[in-house]
């Protein structure tokens, strides 16, 4: 987290102040496996203190690819990267992350489990636990599904901020235990347009303080529905439709959920299909 490579001993840069290189990475490149029975620490203590006093500072992925296609991530266990641990970039396809496990304390910025923008993508078999989002599927993520994951502490399976293009989203049979959210879907007026298609199913969720958390107004809601005026439709708004919440079991959770669209364009077709839940408040 200091040095830009220059002090002796320190992380190496790529080339600009304060933007550090990613540990594994790759950029127009195929057939790539990343495997094994190892671990790959990633010392994130010391870059989690020097973010919190610096935050523009640009922290490096353990792994991450952008327009790479044929990718296998199976078997290794990530933990406490500086930012995200996986990053499956812009204008990459045809991935499988399978059998693997991240785990990164609950206080650590920004350290999502796997990031996703892009489209044609299985994730099963993992377990998940973080300081951020354990899963996100940003702009461009298409056919993807998740299947048989653990997740704990983290933000949950998350779609967004960026959704721009979202569609066709599998998550089955997993499981949420401790996480802030579970069943999160999140954007703005600046970062949607053309999400559809998502089906949760088959999902148990405990002690989670928003078990489901759909809205357009990421990072921040309004306390009131009232406070806000409808503006006009672009090409960015978000237009959540076809979402099935199938098969459900939600239980010992602070609220039941949260379903909100901005007025100009309502989140639609939205169905709840044998969803069971138990929350403080609804």
């Amino acid at each position: 987290g200091k040095g830009n490579g220059i002090v002796e001993g320190s992380y190496p840069n790529n080339g600009k102040p304060d933007r550090y290189a990613h540990l594994i990475s790759g950029k127009r490149v195929q057939n790539i496996k990343v495997s094994g029975k190892g671990v790959i620490e990633g010392d994130g203590s010391a870059w989690w203190t020097a973010f919190r006093a610096n935050r523009s500072i640009k922290r490096g992925c353990l792994i991450r690819f952008d327009n790479c296609r044929n990718i296998e991530i199976c078997g290794i266990r990530l933990q406490n990267a500086p930012n995200v641990h996986i990053t499956l970039g812009r204008g990459s396809s045809d991935i499988t992350v399978r059998n693997i496990t991240i785990e990164a304390p609950d206080e650590a910025p920004n350290s999502d489990g796997i990031d996703v923008w892009a489209p044609n993508v299985l994730i099963y078999n993992c377990n998940i636990a973080c300081g951020d989002d354990n899963i996100a599927m940003d702009s461009g993520t298409k056919n993807i599904t998740i299947r048989k994951c653990n997740f704990g502490n983290g933000h949950g399976c998350s779609i967004g901020s960026y959704t721009a293009g979202i569609e066709n989203v599998l998550v089955d049979s997993c499981s949420f235990k401790n996480t802030e959210s579970a069943i999160r879907m999140k954007s703005n007026r600046s970062r949607g347009g053309g999400e559809k298609n998502i089906i949760y199913s088959n999902i148990t969720i405990n002690n989670v303080r928003k078990p489901i958390f759909i809205t357009s107004y990421y990072p921040k809601t309004p306390k009131d529905v009232t406070e806000d005026s409808a503006e006009e439709v672009t090409a960015t708004t978000p237009s959540w439709n076809n979402i099935f919440l199938r098969n459900i079991e939600i239980y010992d959770c602070e609220y039941a959920g949260i379903i909100w669209g901005v007025p100009e364009l309502p989140i639609r077709n939205v169905v709840f299909d044998n969803v069971k839940i138990r929350a403080t408040k609804g």
